[in-house]
């Protein structure tokens, strides 16, 4: 066998693991809708957790080597209050 091809194969699979996570934010007092889009993809539906789901989300994401951008509706997250400013 040839050993090029499992490291071209491993590398390719290391380069794709590491993508940009793209969360649309509905800030509310209680929970936080989230929509959310992997590297271009068509976004997935829309879904409700509290504010620290989405931190634990968040934090898991950014531990697994993705980037993370955000963008909320009018207001930042420390604004609504869900993190320290």
């Amino acid at each position: 066998m040839n050993n090029n091809i499992h490291k071209i194969d491993g590398e390719r699979v290391a380069v794709e693991m590491a993508m940009t996570v793209k969360l649309g934010l509905d800030l509310h007092a209680r929970d936080v809708v989230v929509c959310r889009q992997n590297d271009g993809q068509q976004p997935k539906p829309v879904c409700r957790m509290t504010h620290k789901e989405l931190l634990d989300l968040v934090a898991g994401l950014i531990a697994a080597g993705h980037r993370v951008e955000s963008c909320c509706e009018g207001r930042t997250i420390a604004d609504a209050g869900c993190i320290a400013s």
